[in-house]
């Protein structure tokens, strides 16, 4: 059932460590350092389990199949969809500039774009830079 879990946490891209590895000091299965939470994967109850609960704050337990594999679905949803293609980009970007140069009338919704570009491209400073 842990590999469930492992195979999920990678499948979502998400930072854990396991204490398979010997990386978990309190001897809980997974931590995940991004959220400061522990899981501790069971296959029934235990009075282990007891004692494991207090060895960390912020402990999710997962007790049977059913509730890995729902787990498991749950995380499998965080992966990181695919970003669509920007709506703007360095040829649109360049082109842009080109039709200023050349005094072309623009939009609104193209300067906008244009504005999140650079920003997105760090070409901007923030306030207090």
């Amino acid at each position: 059932m842990e590999q469930r879990i492992a195979a999920a946490l990678d499948a979502a891209g998400l930072e854990y460590r396991t204490d398979f590895e010997g990386a978990v000091p309190e001897h809980l299965d997974f931590y995940l350092p991004t959220f400061g939470v522990f899981i501790e994967v069971k296959g029934g109850h235990s009075f282990r389990i007891s004692n494991q609960m207090t060895r960390a704050a912020n402990v999710v337990v997962l007790q049977g199949e059913k509730s890995v594999e729902l787990f498991a679905d749950l995380i499998r949803k965080l992966s990181k969809p695919i970003p669509p293609k920007p709506a703007w980009d360095l040829q649109k970007h360049l082109e842009f500039i080109g039709r200023l140069r050349r005094h072309e009338p623009t939009t609104e919704e193209e300067w906008e774009l244009e504005y999140a570009w650079m920003q997105s491209q760090q070409c901007l400073k923030q306030p207090g830079e």
